[in-house]
């Protein structure tokens, strides 16, 4: 086994009882639908508002503050 995210994700699914081929779509579909996910929630313009950054305090987060 690799230590790449898709080949532990493959064996997981290999582990659970799937055929390789089930393992590979399952695996792909996966990935696929994570990264339309990301893209989707980054490509949002104007979603969130301010009330995130009025939430974090500089004093006790600084790191939050930019």
């Amino acid at each position: 086994m690799t230590g790449t995210y898709p080949a532990r994700l493959i064996d997981a699914v290999l582990e659970a009882g799937a055929k390789e081929e089930q393992a590979a779509w399952t695996a792909w579909t996966v990935l696929y639908f994570l990264l339309w996910l990301v893209q989707e929630e980054q490509a949002a313009p104007g979603r969130f508002d301010d009330r995130p950054a009025g939430a974090v305090d500089a004093g006790t987060h600084p790191a939050g503050r930019p």
